[in-house]
């Protein structure tokens, strides 16, 4: 009877996404521009499963199963995306939409569970989804407590969140703390647990003395091969430091940011990310953050893209 129950309700939550959010969208009916990835995890091959305005996919099947996107419901998808392994049944794609044969098909949970932090598409082998820059939002909390480890689901709820929290790590390392010469694509991070606001130039700096930003960057903030060498020289550091760091804070306008840094985060970081409602206050401090997080970010990790504003 459990199962049945969990089943009905991961049944329950797509209908009510497509009731309160979508209005009964399809997959093929949205515009082509922008494209549109919605990954999940498939179960039976330990692989990303993707949707798309135009396709589905998922590597494993790319011989014997094709999937299609008319009519597919865009809750469907979303509810695959979001389908904590823990408490809902995975995910099915119907006949009426795959063809071929194949004796796996697709079963799909959170698409956290691989990548936590959505961007694996981006340096894949399937250009479609390839970009030059990207901006990542993540309003995951990674604080871990066993507060709720009493029983059976809070400790499987719980290992998994410190699962998908090490992937995120890890991502995020290879995203960002790699050398300029093996990036593929340029990030910049808005992160709802990041609340030391007044240090991000600083860091900044740092990391392109340890060699993480791109020669690009460093031109598009006017940073030269010469201080750079002085950056990394023992003797000249100190100096060098400062010199960038203040040419850094001149190019992004951190006086002006220093006036608009975020006042609730202690707000937004207590949101859950559940169906429950919120109120004016938790919405406001969401944006708050949020948008001055993104400008900062953007300004430092990806000035080119507002050269020209």
């Amino acid at each position: 009877m459990i199962f049945i129950h969990l089943r009905n309700f991961s049944k329950f939550i797509e209908w009510a996404y497509c009731l309160l959010f979508f209005k009964g969208a399809k997959l093929d009916s949205l515009p082509d521009s922008p494209v549109l990835a919605i990954n999940s995890t498939d179960l039976s091959t330990g692989n990303q499963f993707t949707f798309s305005q135009d396709r589905m996919t998922c590597y494993p099947y790319r011989k014997n199963l094709r999937f299609k996107t008319s009519g597919f419901p865009l809750a469907r998808a979303v509810m695959a995306s979001s389908c904590i392994p823990q408490i809902f049944s995975p995910i099915k794609i119907g006949k009426k939409y795959r063809t071929g044969k194949s004796l796996k098909k697709p079963l799909l949970v959170d698409g956290g569970l691989y990548d936590n932090q959505g961007a694996h598409k981006f340096e894949s082998s399937d250009s479609h989804y390839a970009v030059d820059y990207a901006i990542v939002s993540d309003a995951g909390k990674s604080e871990i407590s066993s507060k709720w480890c009493f029983n059976p689901i809070g400790t499987l709820i719980m290992t998994s969140e410190i699962l998908m929290k090490r992937i995120k790590n890890f991502q995020r390392q290879h995203n960002s703390y790699i050398p300029d010469y093996k990036k593929k694509v340029l990030y910049a991070y808005n992160d709802l647990m990041w609340n030391e606001y007044e240090s991000f130039p600083s860091r900044f700096v740092q990391n392109i003395k340890d060699g993480y930003i791109t020669k690009q960057v460093l031109d598009a903030h006017g940073i030269s091969n010469e201080m750079l060498s002085q950056l990394r020289d023992a003797q000249t550091y100190e100096d060098a430091f400062n010199e960038i760091l203040s040419l850094v804070e001149k190019n992004i306008g951190w006086q002006q940011l220093l006036q608009r840094v975020p006042k609730n985060h202690t707000v937004a970081v207590k949101v859950c990310t559940n169906l429950v409602g919120l109120t004016d206050k938790k919405i406001n401090a969401l944006i708050e953050h949020s948008e001055w997080m993104t400008e900062v970010q953007v300004r430092m990790h990806l000035p080119f893209l507002l050269k020209n504003n």
